[in-house]
């Protein structure tokens, strides 16, 4: 009797706390003019290749603060024992269910990212590194193999010099996402690198660090905004689930 009750204790808490998981995420109504801002994420990971070695990355997330740390660091060293390419990434996001309000189909809806981010750059010699911050959007109407995102920071991209690199960011997209059925992701992700999948680092030193002390990205919300009908946008029909009434040459809004 006494191992019958354990038993029964023991599955009871296994499905409440699979209950919490299976339907953890944010109901929006999607009604035109609706608006929700979340503060608390329910999704979060990361990678990284913490080894010992002059070569190293690191990543770590804070769910409660919504703080992520990354960093990488390359230099000419022995690739065999420590591998001179480095990569460390994290996110943090939600689960949104967009429930029938006004809008019974599709719509299009409004993702907003807040918050700011704290680093250094720092490359010396031909050592290659890059830093990436982007929002990103995961079950929404789009092309095959691609989530619609806004980039935040890119450090390929505009010529960003090496040294300490700080600001605020209030970036979004918008996207024609599904009402009802199994809700769509919201997420911010960070990659930190040195090296590329096509060049290691063989002479000078990559430290691109956004971990130690105060250096890390914070988001401090995620709001999600009910534009409109999704069949009000060029190139998508009324058709709902799995990607019906899109047209071909349908792509995701331009971020703003």
């Amino acid at each position: 009797m006494k191992k019958l009750t354990i038993t029964i204790i023991v599955v009871s808490i296994f499905f409440i706390l699979f209950s919490f998981k299976a339907f953890a995420g944010v109901d929006v109504t999607a009604t035109v003019g609706n608006a929700v801002t979340i503060y608390n994420m329910d999704s979060w990971g990361k990678n990284d290749h913490n080894v010992t070695g002059p070569n190293f990355s690191q990543a770590s997330v804070d769910v409660n603060n919504k703080i992520i740390k990354a960093r990488a660091y390359a230099s000419y060293g022995i690739p065999y024992v420590s591998p001179s390419k480095q990569e460390a990434a994290g996110y943090l996001g939600t689960t949104i269910f967009l429930k029938p309000g006004q809008i019974g189909i599709n719509a299009l809806v409004r993702i907003t990212f807040n918050g700011s981010y704290n680093g250094l750059i720092g490359a010396l010699g031909v050592a290659a590194g890059r830093v990436i911050i982007e929002g990103l959007v995961t079950g929404a109407y789009d092309v095959p193999d691609t989530n619609p995102r806004v980039v935040i920071l890119d450090t390929s991209k505009g010529l960003i010099p090496s040294g300490a690199i700080s600001s605020t960011f209030n970036r979004s997209l918008e996207v024609v996402v599904p009402v009802g059925g199994t809700g769509f992701g919201a997420k911010l992700n960070v990659i930190v690198a040195c090296g590329t999948a096509k060049s290691k680092i063989y002479t000078g030193v990559c430290d691109n660090d956004f971990y130690n002390g105060s250096r890390q990205v914070k988001l401090n919300w995620i709001k999600v905004e009910v534009v409109k009908p999704g069949s009000q946008v060029p190139g998508v029909g009324g058709g709902g689930g799995g990607g019906q009434g899109l047209g071909s040459g349908w792509r995701p809004p331009m971020a703003k």
